[in-house]
């Protein structure tokens, strides 16, 4: 919340009511607006389009709680979004990810775009369980400078997170009828 507030007229936090953590918490006093879903009935995709529906800004950025807007990013993403005559209706930001305090450089790690800023009125939804893409009308740029992605520094999260990924993209493979894997 803090690297996108001189950026953002609002930020909305999208939580799992089952949240055991002080993020509802924290946000609000950031001046986030929280809203609180059942995670049963939402998948990853689900919770953008609910934080969608809630924007009242022309403009919407979707990061993630472990993203961070730089100055340099902000100050390009401004630039872009004030332009008069807009060529794009969204952008990809390159990601900077790290993981157990490393910065990740090979095997596909930078630059990884994600397609995260779009004008509201061309952006229709997201699809997709894990990796959740969006459907949007008109053009994709990319910026240059990126957004961090700062995961677990100590291995047990990480760990964590490996499995419940695994078992999620298991079973989109499972339902998809993908051939299986020798």
């Amino acid at each position: 919340v803090e690297s996108v507030r001189q950026l953002a007229d609002e930020a909305i936090v999208c939580l799992s009511k089952l949240s055991t953590d002080k993020t509802g918490e924290i946000a609000r006093k950031f001046g986030a607006i929280v809203i609180s879903q059942e995670p049963v009935e939402m998948d990853y995709a689900a919770w953008h389009n609910q934080g969608m529906k809630n924007a009242k800004g022309d403009w919407l950025l979707w990061i993630d709680a472990d993203e961070r807007i730089t100055p340099l990013l902000r100050k390009e993403i401004e630039s872009e979004i004030n332009k008069d005559n807009q060529e794009y209706s969204a952008f990809a930001i390159p990601r900077r990810n790290f993981l157990l305090g490393k910065e990740l450089h090979w095997g596909g790690w930078y630059p990884d775009y994600a397609k995260r800023l779009f004008r509201k009125n061309n952006l229709e939804k997201w699809i997709g369980n894990l990796h959740e893409q969006p459907i949007f009308s008109g053009q994709l740029g990319k910026l240059e400078n990126p957004m961090l992605h700062i995961q677990p520094d100590k291995i047990e999260p990480a760990f964590q997170k490996t499995i419940r990924w695994s078992e999620i993209e298991a079973q989109l493979l499972f339902e998809a009828k993908h051939p299986k894997i020798v």
